[in-house]
């Protein structure tokens, strides 16, 4: 839950400032990363503080945290400011809480570890991450939620961080030019 703090920052900074600090978070993480990865030391330190929050197939590659950063940055340069604030509040806000009801309620898999109760969860908050920033036409934020939600479902060896914040961008950035 703490990446909802990344869109709350961007929207205090605007487009330029914003992919300033995305840059410098890019260059925080890829040297994390790298340090991580190759150096026994800081392997054992960054995983005596953060090992917890890993994911299994994150301990030997690159994390979630890195993809969801070098994304935003990415997407800040393809997409309108307001397109990359909202899918970033979609991914930000939907992701946990449709893996928090889906590991505890989800009783309807549809495929792998997905369930129809954590995908609707995720939709829900993506519908109302899109209210409460309504500066896209309401078009747009219902379809970029609904297709966020639809992409966080594929099985992917890509990150969803990638898969979610690229697709529901482009949709959006699509959407807008369709209905703007």
């Amino acid at each position: 839950m703490g990446t909802v703090l990344l869109p709350i920052i961007l929207v205090r900074m605007g487009p330029y400032r914003g992919r300033f600090f995305l840059a410098v978070l890019v260059l925080i993480a890829v040297i994390s990363e790298f340090l991580r990865l190759e150096t026994s030391l800081f392997h054992n330190i960054f995983n005596a503080l953060f090992g917890d929050m890993l994911k299994k197939k994150e301990v030997e590659n690159l994390t979630g945290a890195t993809a969801y950063v070098v994304t935003a940055l990415l997407s800040s340069f393809l997409f309108n400011w307001h397109v990359v604030i909202t899918s970033l509040f979609f991914l930000s806000l939907g992701d946990p809480v449709a893996s928090i009801v889906g590991r505890n309620f989800g009783k309807h898999r549809i495929w792998g570890s997905k369930s129809i109760e954590g995908s609707l969860a995720f939709l829900t908050v993506a519908l109302v991450a899109g209210f409460m920033y309504p500066t896209l036409t309401l078009i747009v934020r219902v379809l970029g939620a609904i297709s966020a939600a639809a992409i966080e479902l594929i099985e992917s060896p890509i990150d969803d961080n990638v898969l979610v914040l690229l697709g529901s961008g482009a949709i959006m950035q699509i959407l807008l030019k369709l209905f703007s």
